[in-house]
């Protein structure tokens, strides 16, 4: 047999063979302490020191805790409020997007029951600096359009095809319709997607940390002055502290609280400018979020003008949003 090395007749290993080893047997082990401690075969003493050495020769996880893999604590980079403000700034140079993407969009009921209205759909975005932005999203392997939205910073028009609704307002005026899917707006969109740098409003910026779990943070706060000098929060951005990524973006309103809630996550760069390739954007108070994939982010490819203008198809149900009974909705600030 393959490993067993041949014996003489008197029982030995001839010569330059391979010699298997000696398996020891609890009996061996027992035969062994008898000898070492006396006394009778299964004295208390005798039965106590074979078990725990039995243990120990056969099995040593009887003794010994195994540990999962620990992982070391990530080295965490810290950086100057002038530093991160640059970083910041590169979003300057990207002064268009002609992106391919993957999209998610979710609606809350007033019930708070989350549906999904439009899930892994497929489409593109165009973006224009300053306000121009376009979305299309088409059914996967029908190709029609699920929803359309654009907006030139002044107008907005959403088109959702299953509703047959076509959806045209000021883009200042505060959405406020019980309806959430009406309550979606592009420049909200495009405001997550493209992140602006400081802007001469925000004339006050300080910086912070935060740890949330195991996770670090250092947040870059800019603050907006009104009424005559009162500083506003007007955005955070966050950095995760473990390759100084933005991670986050809140947008506030003039009371404080949070409109926009955009997460970012798997950062890359095309011509050396960065972009993330999964956008979360959260808007709390209208009741909606869209998931983000970018699969081919098309930096700075040229956009034509007319690419942005959004035409009603025929026989599609036109709604003035922001318009009720002859009377306008309250306009929003700037970020509401």
């Amino acid at each position: 047999m393959a490993g067993v090395a041949p014996k003489r007749d008197d029982g030995t290993v001839k010569s330059g063979e391979a010699r298997q080893p000696a398996r020891l047997r609890p009996t061996d082990i027992i035969k062994l302490l008898r000898r070492i401690l006396g006394g009778p075969p299964f004295s208390p003493r005798l039965t106590f020191f074979s078990a725990v050495l039995v243990c120990v020769i056969a099995n040593s996880a009887c003794l010994v805790r195994t540990r999962g893999r620990v992982r070391a604590p990530r080295a965490l980079r810290t950086a100057t409020l002038e530093e991160l403000t640059e970083k910041i700034e590169r979003f300057d140079s990207i002064q268009s997007m002609k992106a391919t993407v993957t999209l998610q969009l979710s609606v809350v009921t007033e019930d708070e029951e989350k549906v999904q209205d439009f899930r892994d759909v497929k489409g593109f975005v165009l973006v224009r600096r300053p306000r121009s932005i376009r979305i299309v999203a088409q059914v996967p392997v029908v190709a029609t359009t699920a929803f359309e939205m654009a907006s030139d910073g002044k107008e907005f028009q959403v088109y959702l095809a299953a509703k047959n609704r076509f959806l045209v307002g000021d883009s200042n005026v505060k959405a406020s319709s019980s309806k959430r899917a009406d309550n979606v707006r592009p420049h909200h969109i495009l405001e997550a997607l493209l992140i602006d740098p400081p802007q001469s409003a925000e004339s006050k910026r300080f910086l912070a940390s935060r740890r949330e779990g195991n996770r670090a943070y250092q947040i870059v706060s800019l603050l907006r002055e009104v009424n005559g000098g009162a500083l506003k929060l007007s955005r955070e951005i966050w950095f995760d502290r473990a390759g100084l990524d933005i991670a986050r973006l809140i947008i506030f309103d003039d009371t404080g609280e949070p409109v926009t809630i955009a997460r970012y996550a798997d950062w890359s760069e095309q011509d050396l400018l960065p972009f993330p390739a999964r956008v979360s954007i959260s808007r709390p108070k209208d009741g909606y979020e869209l998931q983000v994939r970018i699969l081919k982010p098309g930096l700075n490819e040229e956009v034509p003008e007319d690419r942005f203008q959004l035409k009603p198809p025929p026989g599609v149900r036109i709604q003035r949003v922001g318009e009720t009974s002859g009377r306008k909705a309250v306009a929003s600030s700037a970020h509401d």
